[in-house]
């Protein structure tokens, strides 16, 4: 199975998904004030932002390697390029598509937290208030497997504990059963926890991110001029890359060249005034500061993709 084929199978899986749990997705979400989620948004990719990020493993190795950096950006909340991202990766030959749609701001709200947390998590009185456990972000995630049968989908609290734990994860199922195992809610937090350094290391300044629109075939271009929509599968996605395979990927011969550089990051900096800035000089100004800027050129094409390197 190619990539587009996954994403056609994923689309088709959500709207099978909206069929079956609509009332118990929407409901546990829609508890929560201040959401940002739709009911429209939870059942389609189409209006999700899909990472296509390549080999699983490499991208894990990476976040283990960064993973202090990475939990420290996360202490505050979790750094998020949009408020609804899917991620595309492959694990020995098997694709897997973990969906992350943030549902609260980040800042702490422990009133409306535990007053959902007593009615939809906890048995017993479990954990209580006095506990002192501050809770954070809340995450719709969504898991979908090329092997697998069925789908996940559940809500993730982030929490920091008061005994100087790190800050970990309160799950609940939505999806297939409202069961609370402790052992599937175990696995549910650790793939929330890898779900999340994955996401905060998209952002991380040593990559960029570029936008891939996949060129349509002039058959596709009719449908859409027709007011059909685009095709799952060639639908704009996101790659995360280094400097390097940009290079690469934009096909330099003279990298670092002053009329054709490649698109870097260029520091604010004070620029000196030429002589023939005569009024300027008259004004007592000597030197100019000039702003932080992106320079290079940000789009380029093949014969499949257009290229779009974004801030």
């Amino acid at each position: 199975m190619d990539f587009g084929s996954f994403l056609n199978h994923c689309e088709s899986t959500f709207l099978k998904l909206g069929e079956t749990c609509p009332v118990v997705g929407i409901d546990k979400i829609s508890m929560l004030k201040g959401g940002v989620v739709a009911p429209k948004e939870l059942f389609s990719l189409r209006e999700s932002h899909i990472f296509h990020l390549g080999d699983d493993e490499k991208v894990s190795t990476t976040a283990d390697e960064m993973r202090s950096e990475l939990e420290k950006d996360a202490s505050e909340g979790i750094p998020m390029p949009y408020s609804d991202v899917t991620e595309v990766s492959k694990l020995h030959e098997k694709w897997i598509l973990d969906r992350l749609i943030k549902v609260t701001t980040g800042s702490k709200n422990t009133k409306i937290f535990f007053k959902y947390l007593r009615g939809s998590l906890l048995r017993d009185g479990e954990l209580t208030p006095e506990d002192s456990i501050a809770f954070y972000d809340c995450f719709l995630f969504t898991r979908i497997e090329e092997s697998g049968v069925y789908p996940l989908q559940w809500i993730g609290f982030r929490v920091e504990g008061s005994h100087g734990n790190s800050w970990g994860w309160i799950t609940s199922v939505i999806f297939p059963s409202a069961t609370q195992d402790q052992a599937i809610l175990q696995n549910l937090a650790n793939n929330a926890t890898a779900i999340c350094l994955q996401t905060i290391l998209i952002s991380h300044p040593m990559n960029y991110i570029v936008k891939v629109t996949p060129t349509l075939t002039p058959r596709e271009e009719r449908k859409v001029q027709a007011g059909k929509k685009i095709p799952i599968p060639k639908s704009p996605h996101f790659i995360v890359i280094d400097h390097d395979v940009l290079v690469l990927m934009r096909g330099d011969r003279n990298v670092g060249t002053h009329a054709s550089p490649v698109p870097h990051h260029r520091r604010g900096h004070w620029k000196r005034l030429s002589e023939r800035c005569k009024f300027a000089r008259m004004m007592g100004k000597e030197k100019v500061f000039v702003k932080p800027t992106y320079v290079g050129k940000r789009s380029f094409s093949d014969e499949k993709n257009f290229y779009e390197v974004l801030l």
